[in-house]
């Protein structure tokens, strides 16, 4: 009896351990889309930007909820040079902005097909100075096998 009751027991740590596992496996896969979105942020690189969403992709800010079906809707700006990318991205992110890091990204749930993120992002000036920071839900799903961002609720101030 007592060799049946470590067997089972043993079999169910390992079940555990394993399901552990495969979160952390997810969550590290997550984090990588996370992270593929704010380099692309950080470069300006808009058609990287919206690769990492899924569409269409919502957007809720200021007590709105923005709805866009195409990349070139989430980014208007795609169709200018690249110089007057650059130049509309900065204005949209503030007039100093030089790039944004997360300040922290915890997974708060998840599915096969869905995650919820708590993030917190922090937007620095070219001097390195703080000029805002806020907290943003991040929604990836999983669609035709793609991870990527689905939907975002931010206190972003624009």
């Amino acid at each position: 009896m007592r060799l049946l009751f470590l067997l089972v027991s043993g079999l169910v740590f390992t079940v555990v351990a394993l399901g552990q596992n495969t979160d952390k496996v997810l969550e590290a896969k997550l984090m990588a889309v996370l992270d593929n979105y704010m380099d692309a942020v950080n470069r300006i690189e808009l058609e990287a930007v919206t690769d990492t969403y899924h569409f269409p992709h919502y957007r809720i800010v200021n007590n709105q909820v923005v709805v866009w079906h195409t990349a070139e809707q989430a980014m208007p700006m795609l169709g200018l040079p690249r110089e007057q990318q650059v130049r509309a991205m900065r204005d949209a992110l503030g007039p100093d902005w030089q790039r944004t890091d997360w300040a922290y990204r915890k997974m708060l749930s998840h599915s096969e097909t869905k995650a919820h993120f708590e993030t917190e992002l922090v937007r620095y000036n070219s001097k390195g100075e703080e000029i805002s920071r806020f907290e943003s839900l991040y929604i990836l799903t999983k669609d035709n096998g793609r991870w990527a961002i689905k939907a975002r609720s931010s206190f972003a101030p624009r």
